[in-house]
């Protein structure tokens, strides 16, 4: 599993414990509340009637097996996610992310598809548009059987870099 100094520069990639912004807390507790006594909940788990508070930054993202490997396909972008990338429900990284930005896409996607394991991620946006925001997420496992990571559960937050401290560290626990 990644922690925060085996991420790429700027980056911080660590198990989900603690969240700056109020509604990936908010999120993560309603994962953990899903999985049961699970370690993962399934798609079918969620309701968007529960996700009121957090819905407009929720994204669900599709594993699956591609020509290449491992493809990662937006099945659900979030108003809050597409106001900062574009738009992406349909198509896998490569089709509207540079290359750059895709690989930390996949470093945060691939941790947590192998480890079936929720992460926090947080990073400077490399969008050139963009470069003036700071990026904070829950990447959470979704499972249809228990074992497989077959979907991800990703809560997007972004807000203006601050100068002093251009990545978001956690709060201590």
């Amino acid at each position: 599993m990644m922690d925060q100094e085996s991420a790429a520069p700027g980056m911080i990639l660590e198990q989900a414990r603690t969240f700056r912004h109020p509604l990936l807390r908010d999120a993560y507790a309603y994962w953990r509340l899903r999985c049961g006594d699970r370690d993962m909940p399934s798609r079918a788990d969620l309701s968007p009637g529960e996700m009121r508070a957090f819905l407009s930054h929720v994204g669900l993202v599709e594993v699956r097996e591609g020509t290449n490997g491992i493809e990662y396909s937006i099945r659900l972008s979030s108003t809050k996610w597409e106001s900062v990338y574009g738009s992406m429900k349909g198509r896998i990284l490569a089709d509207f992310l540079p290359p750059e930005v895709e690989e930390r896409w996949r470093m945060a996607f691939d941790s947590v598809r192998e480890s079936a394991k929720p992460m926090r991620v947080c990073a400077p946006v490399l969008l050139t548009r963009k470069r003036w925001l700071t990026c904070e997420l829950l990447v959470a496992p979704l499972s249809e059987d228990s074992v497989v990571v077959s979907t991800l559960f990703v809560v997007f937050t972004s807000r203006p870099r601050d100068e002093a401290s251009p990545i978001l560290a956690a709060p201590p626990i």
